[in-house]
C-alpha cells in the first residue's frame, strides 16, 4: 500500500527529477505548477523507487490523484489498490488527454467515469505569435505594445537574478496594496510569491523584469516543460499602458525566442474566473489543453 506524506519544498529535487521525463504540456507536470499549489490542494506524495505519486484534495473536498509522470502501468494499479484498501473512491484529477489514454489502457472503459474540468484547461499559444502579435486577431495586443514603446522610450527588459530580489520584493508589495481580491486562488498566489522570492535560487525559475525609467513595471515567472515555456505568474502595473502585453511578449522573446526547440507557450488555466478567461482568450490560443476528473469504479467480482 502506498504511504503518502505531506509534500513540502524539501521534495523539490525529487519533483524536478520526476518531471524530467517526457510529460504532458500541462502546467501540472512542472515544479511550479505542483509545488506552488501544494497547500491549496493539500498535496501529499508517495515515493515508489525513482517515481513519485501525488495525492491531492480538490476545493470541493474530493480526494484524487495525479496520473504519474512515470508511464509504468503498475503505478496506476498501486493507486487503485491503495484506494480500495483505504476504502476511498479512486479518482484522478487534472488528467491530460495523454493521461486519459493511459487510464483507458490500464483499466476497462466501463470502469471509468470521465468529467471535463473546464476551469483547469490550460491555454496554449504559438511562441512566435506571442512575440510579434502578428495578424488581424492580435491587432489589439500589437497596438498596446506599440503605444507602450512610444509612450515609454526608456523601457528595458531584464533577465532577473538574485541581485534583483530587492526590486522584485518592493514591486510586489506595492502590487499587493493596489490589487486586492478575495478569490481563493488569488490569495494562495499572494502566499506563494513571497515563498518563491525567499527561495529564488532553489526554485530556479526563469524570471524577467520590465522597467520604465528604472522603475519596475512588471515581472513574469516561468519554466520550461519540453517544447513549451510555462508561465506561472505575471504581475504588471496597469498605470503603464500596455504593460501586460508588453511584458508577455518580451518574456517569451527573452527566454524562448532564440531556441528552436521551444515552440509553445502555456499560460496556464483561468481557475473559472470569467475575467481571466476573457483575457486569455483574447490572445487567441492555438489550443486548450483539456483536463478531466476520472473516477475508477471498483472491479466487479463474480462469486459462485
Amino acid at each position: 500500500m502506498l504511504d503518502f506524506q505531506p509534500l513540502t519544498l524539501a521534495q523539490i529535487h525529487e519533483v524536478r527529477a520526476d518531471f524530467s521525463r517526457p510529460v504532458p504540456r500541462t502546467c501540472d507536470y512542472t515544479v511550479g505548477g505542483l509545488l506552488l499549489w501544494r497547500d491549496y490542494f493539500a498535496l501529499s506524495y508517495a515515493a515508489v523507487g525513482d517515481s513519485v505519486i501525488y495525492r491531492l484534495r480538490l476545493p470541493d473536498g474530493t480526494v484524487a490523484h495525479q496520473v504519474p509522470a512515470d508511464p509504468d502501468p503498475a503505478l496506476l494499479n498501486a493507486i487503485a489498490e491503495t484506494c480500495a484498501a483505504q476504502d476511498l473512491p479512486c479518482r484522478f484529477a487534472f488528467v491530460s488527454s495523454e493521461g486519459l489514454e493511459r487510464l483507458k489502457s490500464a483499466f476497462s472503459a466501463d470502469r471509468l467515469t470521465v468529467t471535463e474540468q473546464r476551469e483547469w484547461f490550460d491555454y496554449l499559444y504559438e511562441k512566435d505569435a506571442m512575440i510579434t502579435y502578428a495578424g488581424k486577431k492580435l491587432r489589439g495586443q500589437r497596438n498596446h505594445v506599440n503605444k507602450f514603446i512610444a509612450s515609454y522610450p526608456h523601457w528595458r527588459f531584464l533577465r532577473a537574478d538574485a541581485s534583483h530580489l530587492p526590486l522584485l520584493r518592493e514591486f510586489y508589495e506595492g502590487f499587493q496594496r493596489e490589487n486586492r481580491k478575495s478569490a481563493p486562488t488569488w490569495l494562495e498566489e499572494e502566499r506563494k510569491i513571497p515563498e518563491w522570492l525567499d527561495h529564488f535560487e532553489e526554485y530556479g525559475f526563469l524570471c524577467g523584469i520590465l522597467t520604465v525609467d528604472g522603475a519596475v513595471a512588471g515581472f513574469s515567472v516561468g519554466e520550461r516543460n519540453g517544447d513549451t515555456l510555462v508561465i506561472h505568474t505575471e504581475k504588471a502595473d496597469r498605470r503603464f499602458h500596455g504593460s501586460y502585453p508588453m511584458l508577455a511578449a518580451r518574456f517569451v522573446e527573452a527566454f524562448a525566442g532564440d531556441d528552436p526547440t521551444l515552440r509553445y507557450v502555456n499560460r496556464e488555466d483561468d481557475s473559472g474566473d470569467e475575467g481571466l478567461r476573457t483575457a486569455k482568450m483574447s490572445y487567441h490560443p492555438c489550443a486548450l489543453l483539456e483536463k478531466y476528473l476520472v473516477e475508477l469504479s471498483p472491479e466487479r467480482r463474480l462469486f459462485v
